[in-house]
């Protein structure tokens, strides 16, 4: 803002402060003044001197320069007032679109659940004042459900809420549709013992046939397909996959040779590709067409694989190429994150938000 219009506001201000001490003839305990020309010296002086400071506030404030911050999950360019700083290892930046939007994915991917970046939880307290108070009203019930070991959702099919517990309740009443649901069988309120669940039967028959595994907490069917036998489920239980044991506390093999030399050869061939899509100098001649993945390639990186499988992701690298995010398998077109150890392949968000 120019001087003038500094000068102008200055003017207007001191006018103003003048006209509020004539004004306070309604003020039993202020002295009165009928005019401006009634107004001691020293009392102008201190009302105009309040006013400058006023706007010296203002100048300042218009005159700092607003900080930019970039947004680590959507990459724009926001003043810090729009910008959340997260406590976590490398206090990453997050705009408030991307924080309500990272808390409303939670609520429906529960391998999102709860919010967090580099592996540490997002307090409801630090954004609380972000979110609306139907989301953190969502927050806290989505923390009580995903607490529960058994759970219980309206057998209702077009309402299906979860139910919070309640002791020795043999049922549970729906309050949106006022269903009524069995908490052992699932299905609506019976009386005397439970039905036969046939889609249940068939859907137990089918898992023992194919050789897939119940998480034993929250009861999810889940199907190994590439990798050791560490699971980690979506309610965050890790299990051994042959047994069902709490992980590191069986005897079972941490692998099964065939998926440990197919995942060897998957990386093997990641590898190649990456090298071949890297840029090359201006005017280098093309590489020469690759040799066949020997034998030799795939045993090594099947013992590499095989000693770091308990791997905690410590370090990542961009890999060239369209993969597949091997967590949420959404296909990135260009890259993807590598884990430098266990070569695990992850989305940016994936990576920040979910491992």
């Amino acid at each position: 803002m120019a001087s003038v219009e500094w000068a102008a506001r200055l003017n207007i201000l001191r006018d103003r402060a003048v006209a509020d001490v004539v004004g306070r003839g309604n003020d039993e305990d202020a002295e009165s003044f009928t005019t401006a020309a009634e107004v001691p010296a020293d009392v102008t002086t201190e009302v105009v001197t309040e006013a400058v400071t006023e706007v010296a506030t203002e100048v300042e404030a218009a005159e700092e320069p607003v900080r930019s911050l970039q947004c680590v999950l959507c990459l724009e360019q926001f003043e810090d007032r729009m910008v959340v700083t997260l406590p976590c290892n490398r206090n990453h930046h997050y705009c408030t679109g991307c924080v309500m939007d990272l808390f409303q994915r939670s609520f429906i991917d529960e391998g999102l659940f709860p919010p967090r970046c580099c592996q540490q939880a997002i307090s409801i307290d630090l954004v609380d004042d972000i979110l609306t108070p139907e989301m953190v009203a969502t927050y806290h019930a989505k923390r009580i459900e995903i607490g529960t070991t058994n759970r219980v959702y309206c057998c209702n099919r077009e309402c299906s809420i979860f139910l919070p517990p309640r002791e020795g309740a043999e049922s549970l009443l729906c309050e949106r549709c006022e269903t009524r649901t069995c908490t052992i069988c699932k299905n609506a309120a019976h009386e005397g013992d439970c039905p036969e669940d046939e889609a249940g039967q068939a859907l137990r028959a089918l898992a023992d046939q194919e050789g897939w595994m119940r998480c034993p907490r929250c009861g999810r069917t889940i199907e190994l397909t590439h990798g050791c036998y560490h699971i980690t489920c979506l309610c965050r239980t890790q299990f051994c996959y042959v047994c069902a044991a709490t992980w590191k506390n069986c005897e079972c093999p941490q692998w099964e040779e065939i998926r440990l030399l197919a995942r060897a050869e998957e990386v093997v061939r990641a590898e190649r590709q990456n090298a071949a899509l890297q840029p090359r100098p201006f005017g280098a001649p093309a590489p020469a067409p690759p040799e066949p993945i020997q034998q030799e390639e795939i045993n090594r990186m099947a013992v590499e694989l095989e000693r770091r499988h308990n791997c905690v992701h410590p370090h990542f690298r961009s890999l060239r190429g369209r993969f597949e995010c091997e967590m949420c398998y959404q296909i990135m077109p260009e890259f993807i994150r590598d884990c430098s150890t266990c070569h695990l392949r992850v989305c940016r968000r994936c990576k920040l938000n979910r491992l």
